[in-house]
């Protein structure tokens, strides 16, 4: 038997490793439909240039194609062999691009990584784990909708803004109706509780509607939480305390835009604003999430310089900027005691629930056509705004939506 010497071994072993290694020099494609301008992107291009510094790693920022169109340009991209590394995907999607064969999953990288998982909010997970495997990790997004209030409309008729209004639906409904005021006396509200009630994301998972069954079996549209969600916000249209418009002070409360909207409140609003939850119907607040996740190309030729790009821009300090800069909520524990968040939180106090939403989260889950069924919910929500009946508009999306049910 011929013994191999401990130089040998030695030598096999940096050549197995360089395989497992990101090495400076490489180039790797990141890809978003985000589009190439913009303060988003300026902030994303400075963290890709700082990604560069550190590691030697290059970077190019593709942008192939709006939303809309997103999945299918990453299809034929991949058959015609463009290069593709870091993939920005949505959660409306990443289930379809898995079954396309475009992603590889997180798990082997993930668990090389100290830290990483534990430190990412626990809610998340749902929305990026499927069949079993992690697929994607959290880089934008968050809860759909939150309520906005005007602190000084609020203040003018003695109320106090705050977790106290959307405790509940009785509560929200109360303030909603103390805050409509005939302001000239002529009989009809110069300014409202709510600007819209036409959200679901604010409505449906917060009173412990979900997209499915428990089990999964069925999908979730016909259950009394669902078709209640429907109800109350008909409810509130048909009370007359809807209306106006939150930026010019008309309505006191907006459940029209998710956390991100504090930053062009603040730019653009002449009060000062409280930022909550969606009002809530349940023992446990939940509050319907979204991701714009960060995945891994199944055909990247330079797979550890991918995931070194993925763990550089989930790095809590990093990431933390990221949260502070564009009103996406951090994703980590750990980014909200960093430095960069705290100051912020110094700064503007709105951002002290920012570094909490995904508390309550509830993660929309990695499923093939995800888009479609979310059309139909919200057509339903659209027809019940035209005089359909809730239970009889759900049992409709329930019907339409039947085509889309993997069926184990």
């Amino acid at each position: 038997m011929r013994f191999v010497g401990k130089k040998a071994i030695t030598l096999i072993a940096a050549v197995l490793l360089a395989g497992l290694v990101a090495q400076a020099g490489e180039v790797i494609t990141f890809r978003t439909w985000w589009g190439y301008t913009g303060a988003r992107i300026e902030l994303l291009n400075s963290m890709l240039r700082r990604f560069e510094e550190e590691t030697g790693i290059e970077v190019r920022h593709e942008s192939p194609a709006p939303f809309a169109n997103y999945l299918e340009k990453l299809v034929l991209d991949t058959v015609g062999g463009v290069q593709t590394d870091v993939v920005l995907g949505s959660s409306f999607w990443i289930a379809d691009m898995i079954d396309s064969g475009l992603l590889q999953p997180l798990d082997g990288y993930l668990a090389r990584t100290p830290g990483l998982k534990e430190d990412i909010f626990p809610a998340i997970w749902d929305g990026v784990v499927y069949r079993g495997q992690v697929w994607a990790l959290p880089f934008a997004g968050g809860p759909q909708r939150v309520t906005f209030q005007n602190k000084d409309t609020f203040s003018a008729r003695g109320l106090q803004t705050g977790e106290g209004v959307v405790s509940s639906w009785d509560a929200f409904l109360s303030h909603v109706l103390r805050l409509t005021q005939d302001v000239n006396g002529d009989g009809v509200p110069d300014v409202f509780g709510l600007d819209n009630a036409n959200q679901i994301y604010a409505f449906y998972w917060t009173n412990g509607a979900d997209l499915f069954n428990e089990d999964r079996t069925d999908f979730g549209f016909l259950t009394p939480q669902a078709i209640e969600a429907l109800e109350f916000m008909i409810d509130l249209q048909r009370r007359g305390v809807v209306g106006g418009d939150f930026a010019k002070g008309t309505g006191a409360m907006t459940l029209t835009t998710g956390p991100w909207g504090m930053l062009t409140f603040r730019e653009t609003v002449r009060f000062d604003l409280a930022m909550d939850l969606p009002p809530q119907n349940t023992d446990t607040p939940r509050t319907l999430s979204s991701l714009d996740a960060l995945t891994l190309a199944s055909a990247s030729e330079h797979p550890e310089a991918a995931w070194k790009l993925i763990e550089f821009l989930l790095r809590p300090d990093i990431h933390a900027e990221w949260a502070v800069t564009t009103g996406f909520p951090p994703v980590r524990r750990s980014e909200v005691t960093t430095r960069v968040f705290r100051t912020a939180v110094a700064r503007d106090p709105l951002y002290e629930p920012l570094g909490q939403m995904y508390e309550a989260a509830v993660l929309w889950p990695l499923y093939p056509n995800s888009n479609a069924i979310w059309n139909i919910l919200r057509a339903a929500v659209s027809s019940v705004f035209r005089g359909e009946a809730p239970r009889t508009a759900l049992e409709n999306a329930h019907r339409q939506a039947q085509q889309y049910l993997i069926k184990e």
